[in-house]
């Protein structure tokens, strides 16, 4: 029989909290030299991100590899672009080690014009439900990856399997 530890744990979901879906849309891919990041808007349908805003965010993204800013190289992945109440939160999210996910945070105020990195305290959220969704769909594709021939098909089967849904 399955065990209810009580209300006092779950103090974390305010009473008047009601949750709601979000879209979570494939959008075409950030390409480096030797980087490809699958892309992700995840935002209320009301508020979806505009083809603008994307290609703004991933110009910046390319630009951060492209300085060594952000370090990646020689990886794939995927960046999960989601807007909340006044930012857009970028997961930026890469393959390393056969089957571990690394993760870097970027930030855009939407009322500026500018991306910040995003620093880790020594408890940081990572995921909400929303992206969760998504990296369960992505774990799934990578997981499919890791256990095929790994050859020219299935690297392009891994490019396009995307999640496009509503999620949450």
């Amino acid at each position: 029989m399955p065990h209810d530890p009580g209300p006092s744990l779950f103090q974390s979901v305010s009473a008047d909290y009601v949750h709601y879906p979000k879209r979570a849309r494939r959008v075409a891919p950030a390409v480096a030299d030797a980087v490809y990041l699958k892309w992700y808007s995840l935002a209320v349908p009301e508020r979806a991100h505009t083809d603008a805003e994307i290609a703004a965010a991933q110009a910046f993204l390319l630009g951060e590899i492209a300085a060594g800013t952000l370090a990646l190289a020689h990886e794939v992945g995927f960046v999960v672009q989601h807007r909340i109440a006044t930012m857009d939160v970028f997961y930026v999210c890469s393959w390393n080690g056969n089957n571990e996910l690394w993760e870097t945070h970027y930030f855009h105020p939407l009322d500026s014009g500018r991306f910040e990195v995003g620093r880790h305290g020594t408890k940081f959220p990572t995921f909400c439900v929303w992206v969760l969704a998504i990296v369960h769909h992505e774990t799934a594709a990578w997981s499919r990856y890791l256990t095929s021939a790994r050859d020219s098909a299935a690297r392009a089967a891994y490019c396009d399997d995307q999640l496009d849904a509503m999620v949450g």
